[in-house]
């Protein structure tokens, strides 16, 4: 497994907001993930910060792994000063066939985390993926196996949906 520190970013790649919602956007290209206290267009993901605390975002995608290891990593990693509220964000904006790929994105990722700190992964009370899509597509089937899969495999919780909560 692939070590990183997940806490330790060089300079300028964090951003944080105390705002009770914000929001992460997506270019779709080698830009990290980026967050505005604002919305100003429709395709982001809106992140609910119900404590009111200071909530950290660290690009991980084009920013925390050497691009020699390939697409297979989230885009957000989202955390409290206290590290006891983590959450990690695949955003997409597409109508069909994105879950797959979102699900593995997230799995690697997790997966790094988990064995990279895993004291922090093992003790925060919350621990969340998800993978966001601002297209809201209809989901035809369940993902209850996917997302039980998901948490045996990383002790964090799955879910589909384009609204991200900190709480």
């Amino acid at each position: 497994m692939y070590k990183i520190n997940f806490f330790l970013p060089p300079d300028g790649e964090c951003s944080s907001s105390f705002s009770s919602m914000f929001y992460l956007y997506d270019d779709g290209d080698a830009t990290p993930v980026y967050l505005k206290e604002e919305k100003t267009r429709r395709n982001c993901t809106p992140v609910l910060n119900e404590s009111g605390g200071d909530i950290i975002l660290r690009p991980v995608d084009h920013a925390l792994y050497p691009e020699s290891r390939g697409p297979v990593h989230c885009d957000a990693f989202l955390h409290d000063r206290e590290r006891s509220r983590l959450c990690f964000v695949e955003m997409k904006c597409v109508m069909a066939s994105w879950m797959t790929g979102a699900y593995e994105q997230l799995l690697q990722t997790v997966l790094d985390f988990v064995n990279s700190h895993p004291v922090v992964a093992n003790v925060a009370r919350v621990r969340r993926a998800y993978a966001a899509n601002s297209r809201h597509p209809n989901f035809q089937y369940s993902q209850a196996d996917v997302m039980l899969r998901f948490r045996r495999a990383t002790g964090f919780s799955l879910r589909f949906e384009n609204r991200v909560s900190m709480g």
